[in-house]
Order: C-alpha cells, then structure tokens, then sequence
C-alpha cells in the first residue's frame, strides 16, 4: 500500500467513524430508515403525526411531511389523515418490499407447478404478518387452533425454504409434508455446521 493510500485510509475511517457526533449520526438517518419506522408505527396501531415522527426521528415535520407524501403518492402505502384522531392510520393492507418474489409461482427448470402451502404463524408475528400483503396469492385464515394461518400458491424452492427459516422458527410449515421434510432437512444442516 502506498503512502496515499494509508493517509487516504486513516482520513476515511477518521470521517467514518471517529467524527460524527451522536447529533450527526441522527440527523443523516437515510430516507429507507424513516420509512420503515413510519410504518413499523402504523402497522402498529401508534400514534403517527408529523410532530411526533419528527421528534422521534431527530428531523423536521417537513422531512416527516415529505416521507408520508413519498409513501403515498409514490409507494402507494394506504395510509389517510383521521381528523378524529388528528393522526395517519393505515386503511388496508402493506405490500412489503422484501416480501416473496413473483417468480416463486412460475413453472421451475422440471415444469413442476406451484403448490398450495399453508404456513402457521405463531403469535408474536399475528401483528405484523396479519396486515402485510407476502404474495398475490395470499390468503388468511384461522385453523381450528385459532392460530392465524397464510396459504400461498407457490413453487417449492430452496429460495422459499430459506426464507421460511429466517423467521426463526416463528413461522412453520403446516403443508404439504414435502415443503415441512425440506425446512427440516436445511435447518438440520444449519445445526450440524454450528457444531
């Protein structure tokens, strides 16, 4: 490495991470983190006003303005003004950007259709998973257990095993049997390579 580059080195981690100061790391929060703590509230059910977003994000109403305005005009996120309650509400369903891929409902490399799958959603994600749209083909019921319960028409995919497993075990495979063997069979390879 030359000279320049460990001067050049020393002054980017310096700007990086020794300068900024508490109020500096507030107040450049990137635009997708306002978002998602926006609708991290509404979904919710708090409280969303520009003033107390504002305070909360450590920027002005008018950024928190232009955030709302983005999410609704731009994002197309159903939110509307109550008078009533002189605060944002959500009025439908959120799609969610990082939600299943289109694709997973298309014919795979063998020409295997897509599969009805029923997923079981334990309680703590009922909140944000109940009013979230996964895929065009979601559908949402209560089993007998009266646990909240998401069927989809999808092709079974590792893609789809691995995104079933980043939940943590708080979301589990309720049918068909081959998706809930294949979720079993990664994790158990997740475990054997912890140890």
């Amino acid at each position: 490495m030359t000279i320049y580059g460990r001067v050049a080195d020393v002054a980017s981690r310096f700007l990086r991470e020794l300068l900024p100061s508490s109020f500096m790391r507030h107040a450049h929060r990137p635009a997708l983190y306002r978002i998602q703590a926006i609708l991290a509230r509404l979904v919710n059910g708090q409280r969303v006003t520009a003033p107390v977003l504002a305070e909360i994000l450590e920027v002005s109403t008018r950024t928190v303005a232009r955030d709302l305005d983005y999410m609704i005009n731009t994002l197309h996120v159903p939110i509307a003004f109550d008078y009533s309650k002189k605060s944002y509400i959500l009025i439908g369903p959120v799609s969610i950007m990082l939600s299943l891929p289109p694709d997973f409902t298309n014919l795979d490399s063998s020409g295997e259709l897509a599969h009805r799958i029923v997923l079981l959603v334990d309680h703590s994600l009922e909140p944000q998973l109940s009013s979230l749209i996964l895929h065009p083909t979601q559908k949402l019921f209560r089993n007998a257990d009266n646990r909240l319960c998401i069927e989809l028409t999808v092709r079974i995919s590792e893609p789809l095993v691995h995104w079933i497993l980043s939940f943590g075990g708080r979301l589990s495979v309720d049918s068909p049997d081959v998706l809930r063997k294949r979720v079993r069979q990664a994790a158990q390879r997740i475990l054997d390579d912890a140890s």
